[in-house]
């Protein structure tokens, strides 16, 4: 399908629910008969679309199952309360929902993403103010990628192996493009062993860091807009009370209001093109206006 070609990254072998049945989303509850839940728990490939606009407010976590492509493409649906558990899962789409705002708590995030799950792409959808974190990716969770996505209004933003007992997360690869970090605080992402790359986004006046890149991780970092206000911490190779760092390399980027990046043991830091093709964009005004309007 044309969305399947705008996929680039470590989750390019995404299909979610291509060649499966249609199942339409039909009312806002938060479960039941032609609701979200009913559609994304059920078992086999579905390619979900929604007949309806307007506001979920569930009242747990949906647990996503393999094969699911979540499609609000020319429909308006924003979740509320909790969000999508994606756990021991594999190709899933999640296109075109907001995330608005989530209870309070230490787990409660917008997506999750965790035990081994993998081929997953999370695209065009917007994030904003939940107890924990927006998107987190643990627990061996690998061959992601989230693109062309909004956060704001939060504090910790995504999360890429949650400590540093988790040693099987080196497996974890995720590609983050194209994505507005809008006054957020931290996160953008924070890594520990596992490989980001990220590349062509608009980091917009963070508070705490802008990218945290720590602890046997490498991050891959090109072509990114860090506007900086107070904090200048645009990229930085170790976080918190983590007792390693990591592997940082930096180009192309375009660093404003006195920005800076650490780098550290920049010629042994993975190559993406290995894995898969794309395209930089300049890190200039247009970019820029491009990921706004987008």
């Amino acid at each position: 399908t044309p969305l399947l070609s705008e996929l680039v990254g470590y989750g390019e072998n995404a299909t979610g629910g291509l060649g499966g049945s249609t199942c339409t989303v039909t009312n806002l509850n938060d479960s039941g008969q032609g609701s979200l839940r009913s559609c994304a728990q059920a078992s086999g490939k579905q390619w979900i679309e929604f007949a309806v606009d307007g506001d979920i407010h569930l009242k747990s976590n949906i647990q996503v199952t393999s094969d699911k492509t979540i499609d609000g493409r020319g429909r308006y649906i924003r979740i509320f309360r909790a969000g999508l558990n994606i756990s021991a899962q594999s190709n899933i789409i999640i296109v075109n929902l907001i995330f608005k705002e989530g209870n309070g708590g230490d787990d409660n995030d917008a997506i999750t993403i965790r035990n081994g799950s993998h081929n997953i792409w999370i695209h065009h959808c917007s994030f904003s103010g939940y107890g924990d974190g927006l998107v987190d990716i643990k627990e061996g969770a690998t061959d992601i990628t989230v693109s062309w996505s909004k956060f704001s209004k939060h504090d910790k933003v995504m999360l890429i192996s949650a400590s540093t007992k988790d040693t099987g997360d080196t497996k974890i690869r995720v590609t983050i493009h194209h994505n507005w970090f809008k006054e957020t605080t931290q996160r953008h992402p924070r890594l520990r062993f596992g490989r980001a790359h990220i590349f062509n986004n608009y980091f917009d006046a963070w508070k705490s860091y802008g990218i945290g890149c720590s602890y046997r991780g490498q991050c891959r970092s090109e072509n990114n807009i860090f506007a900086a206000d107070k904090d200048k911490d645009a990229i930085i190779d170790q976080v918190g009370t983590d007792p390693d760092d990591a592997k940082v390399r930096s180009d192309g980027e375009w660093l404003l209001n006195e920005a800076r990046v650490t780098e550290n043991d920049r010629s042994s830091v993975f190559d993406p093109r290995s894995a898969y093709a794309y395209s930089l964009d300049t890190a200039n005004s247009t970019m820029r206006n491009d990921i706004i309007s987008n």
